[in-house]
């Protein structure tokens, strides 16, 4: 069993289309070991990162993200409905969030 917590440091200096967070290579032992992730700091720009995430981890039960607080409710309720959408490796994956 694996959790990964990440926090996102970078705020509204980093964000921007140019600024994005670029997709990670996956490690061989995510995609079976990985059970939660925690995404503190999530803005829109870092769609790709939690989008490969999902469609990677097999074993993944929990994902919880914490959407940058400087966003609106509009662009919040976006990506809480697009991150929905995307595929999951994980059948059993809930995704929750802040």
């Amino acid at each position: 069993m694996f959790t990964f917590e990440f926090t996102h440091q970078c705020r509204s200096q980093c964000s921007g289309p140019d600024n994005r967070m670029k997709p990670l290579d996956v490690p061989e032992w995510m995609p079976s070991h990985l059970t939660a992730i925690h995404y503190e700091g999530f803005s829109e720009y870092e769609m790709e990162l939690v989008e490969q995430i999902l469609k990677e981890a097999k074993v993944l039960k929990t994902m919880k993200i914490t959407v940058e607080s400087d966003l609106d409710t509009k662009s919040k309720l976006r990506i809480h409905k697009e991150i929905m959408k995307f595929p999951r490796a994980s059948q059993n994956c809930q995704i929750a969030f802040d």
